[in-house]
């Protein structure tokens, strides 16, 4: 029987104002559905920027790390993609959906960014609704 095991370690922090603009929570997904048909498969980080703007680091495929700008309507503004070896890094788009939703029932309203330097682990930096930023570290592993 396949589940997941969920660690969750939330942050909050008094510091200065965020240098990323924020997006409410319900907006992540159309930036990963944007992703997706762009054609990432795996994420390393996402950042919302002014004016709608998101910046996505991830592979497209097994072989090919990219860093992509979308504009807010969805057009791509710069790309750069780079061969590599070793297969993709990162998390896939559900991962990142299901570290969202646990965001949510913590309370976080807005995000910033979102990035995972190994698999299984996404950190979400964001505010919570107060006001306050935060940042919360999901970890998730499967297990048999």
């Amino acid at each position: 029987m396949k589940g997941t095991l969920t660690s969750i370690v939330l942050t909050a922090t008094l510091a200065a104002p965020l240098a990323l603009a924020e997006v409410d929570i319900d907006k992540v997904d159309d930036a990963l559905k944007t992703a997706e048909q762009y054609g990432f498969s795996h994420y390393t980080e996402i950042e919302f920027e002014e004016g709608g703007k998101v910046e996505i680091e991830g592979w497209i495929d097994d072989s090919t790390d990219a860093e992509v700008d979308f504009a807010a309507d969805g057009t791509v503004s710069s790309e750069d993609k780079e061969a590599r070896e070793g297969g993709p890094k990162g998390v896939s788009a559900d991962t990142i959906r299901y570290a969202v939703e646990t965001a949510r029932t913590k309370g976080v309203t807005s995000i910033e960014s979102i990035s995972s330097e190994q698999a299984g682990e996404v950190e979400i930096e964001g505010k919570a609704g107060d006001g306050k930023a935060v940042e919360l570290n999901v970890v998730t592993a499967q297990r048999d």
